[in-house]
């Protein structure tokens, strides 16, 4: 096969794709209009692969794994009875600028508290069964508006032993919350942390 002919049919494969893919983004609108979804939420979650409203609210989404590693936080010692409620309009209601603006004094004091936090689940790796994820305020923002803000997100490890199923709806996540910069490679990661050890549908 001579090289025109060969770019000319990985041009006409990329088309195709695109095709489909314009298919299946147009097939998931018309599910959720005909369902009456909103399509904000709706349909970047059906294309994560869960059909919205699959569960009922409490569900848990949480499972044990075998693990010899004991988690720290199971038996510490003055964990408090009910976690603090935490909500992304504290989080995120001030501007943050990389190096040069301190967080809150009224989030710092949260470090190492134990909240719950409702949000959107958005998978790192695992399309299922995560260890991590991270967690926004809204799925329309994160996949097809402007880029959350780093004090939009919370960053989420499960306890040792626990992984989560991936849930397009909104869920409570609870567990250690910890605040602070980090970075990997000079590169700024994440201000919120949490580790959890509980996530239900809301």
């Amino acid at each position: 096969m001579t090289p025109a002919r060969r770019k000319r049919l990985l041009r006409n494969l990329l088309l195709i794709f695109f095709l489909l893919l314009g298919l299946a983004v147009a097939s998931v609108c018309m599910y959720c209009i005909g369902k009456g979804l909103p399509l904000q939420e709706n349909v970047a979650a059906i294309l994560l692969g869960r059909k919205p409203g699959s569960a009922k609210p409490g569900t848990l989404l949480v499972h044990e794994t075998p693990s010899t590693n004991a988690s720290p936080f199971l038996h510490a010692p003055g964990r408090p009875s009910a976690p603090i409620k935490l909500k992304f309009n504290l989080l995120g209601n001030w501007t943050y600028t990389e190096g040069k603006t301190p967080i809150p004094e009224k989030i710092r004091a949260l470090d190492g508290k134990r909240v719950e936090i409702t949000g959107f689940m958005m998978p790192i790796n695992e399309p299922q069964r995560l260890t991590r994820f991270i967690v926004v305020q809204s799925l329309w923002g994160c996949c097809f508006g402007q880029t959350p803000a780093v004090n939009h997100v919370i960053v989420v490890t499960m306890e040792p032993g626990k992984v989560v199923n991936f849930y397009p709806d909104p869920v409570r996540v609870t567990g250690v919350f910890s605040v602070g910069e980090t970075r990997e490679e000079g590169y700024l990661i994440s201000i919120y942390r949490l580790v959890g050890d509980k996530v239900t549908v809301r």
